[in-house]
């Protein structure tokens, strides 16, 4: 599944929920990446401390197991990624969350 950024103040955020293990895949130009997680729809996210990218890191690729779903991901980056996909293990399924965006961008990243 692709992930749609949308700008929000200096930020280029997504969003999303997934019922079982998943991988995410990110490439960008510079910029720095962080993840957040809540186990409560709607709830503001913690950190992933084991999951940020700086800015040197162009590739992320990530097997994320053992989650206890559902989880709500929220990703903030400061550039926007050229790629971004999520795929959730066999039998999974990947939906966005909802999250109050102050703009929307015309150019989502897509596969």
């Amino acid at each position: 599944m692709e992930l749609t950024f949308t700008k929000d103040g200096d930020k280029y955020v997504a969003s999303f929920a997934v019922t079982s293990d998943f991988n995410i895949h990110i490439e960008k130009n510079g910029g720095r990446v962080t993840f957040y997680q809540s186990a409560v729809d709607g709830a503001k996210g913690d950190a992933i401390d084991g999951l940020v990218m700086t800015e040197g890191n162009g590739v992320l690729d990530r097997n994320v197991v053992g989650v206890i779903c559902p989880m709500y991901i929220t990703i903030k980056s400061d550039v926007l990624p050229t790629m971004a996909v999520v795929t959730v293990a066999e039998g999974g399924e990947v939906g966005y969350s909802e999250v109050q965006i102050a703009e929307s961008l015309n150019t989502p990243v897509s596969i």
